[in-house]
């Protein structure tokens, strides 16, 4: 299976708001920090916009 080129950047989901910021914040604390291909990571919460939210809301509704 091919996926492309790298865009350079990902995404990770969490059942919960507090798992999501224990998870983050153990991974900001790594010594050293944390990389891929001798690239160190750069972790941070996504910005929530309306599109995204109102995404979420269908795909929600769409699983009922």
């Amino acid at each position: 299976m091919t996926w492309g080129t790298s865009r350079g950047f990902g995404f990770v989901e969490f059942h919960s708001v507090s798992a999501s910021t224990l998870v983050l914040d153990c991974l900001l604390r790594l010594n050293p920090p944390l990389e891929v291909d001798g690239k160190q990571l750069l972790m941070d919460y996504a910005k929530n916009t309306f599109n995204t939210t109102m995404a979420y809301i269908q795909q929600k509704a769409q699983a009922q």
